[in-house]
């Protein structure tokens, strides 16, 4: 569950996300669910593990786009799925007028929609 609070020591600007880990939980599941990645995730938490558990509350990155630098295997539609969004918007947000994409090459990522789809 997603909650609104304020951030530690002030580090962060506005409110900081935070998600409790349920059963079941991974860092890639929520990572998915909230438009970010496991390696973001991780920074933000200072993991060095894979390993979460049940009760355990995870910061998760504030709003607004993010970035993402294309590996290889990586394809408009892998990236729209991976993210919750579409090829259309990833095409109309960086500018593309074709698929195609380059190892290196940066995208900008929309910011999550809300859980209820707004």
């Amino acid at each position: 569950m997603a909650q609104v609070g304020s951030s530690p020591g002030g580090s962060l600007e506005g409110p900081a996300l935070s998600h409790t880990v349920a059963p079941g939980d991974t860092l890639f599941s929520i990572a998915r669910r909230y438009g970010t990645t496991v390696e973001e995730l991780m920074r933000l938490n200072g993991l060095d593990t894979f390993l979460i558990r049940p009760g355990q509350v995870l910061r998760l990155p504030q709003g607004g786009e993010r970035i993402h630098v294309v590996a290889p295997g990586d394809t408009l539609f892998s990236l729209a799925r991976r993210y919750g969004t579409t090829v259309e918007e990833l095409m109309r947000l960086n500018g593309l007028s074709t698929p195609g994409l380059k190892v290196g090459q940066t995208l900008r990522i929309p910011a999550p929609r809300g859980e209820d789809g707004s």
